[in-house]
């Protein structure tokens, strides 16, 4: 800690409370680096949108998994099981 005197009087000061310019540095190269990835996962003609379309599920799989139930049926406290 940095002792700060004024009117007669010691006030300590935290270093974390100080700039460092290696960790500002590293921030600003972080930020950089997942703006830019953001920046590539976005746009559709980057190497990335494979892999993203990847992940979601294809169109046959989401029409077989999709039911629909009628909730109007159900009472109160009643349970049921949908296959």
């Amino acid at each position: 800690m940095t002792d700060i005197k004024a009117n007669d009087t010691v006030i300590e000061k935290d270093k974390d409370t100080e700039k460092n310019p290696q960790e500002e540095t590293l921030l600003l190269a972080a930020s950089a680096v997942t703006g830019i990835g953001a920046i590539t996962a976005a746009v559709p003609t980057s190497s990335c949108t494979p892999f993203i379309r990847s992940i979601s599920p294809d169109a046959n799989v989401s029409a077989v998994g999709s039911t629909e139930v009628d909730l109007l049926n159900i009472k109160e406290g009643e349970t049921i099981t949908v296959m």
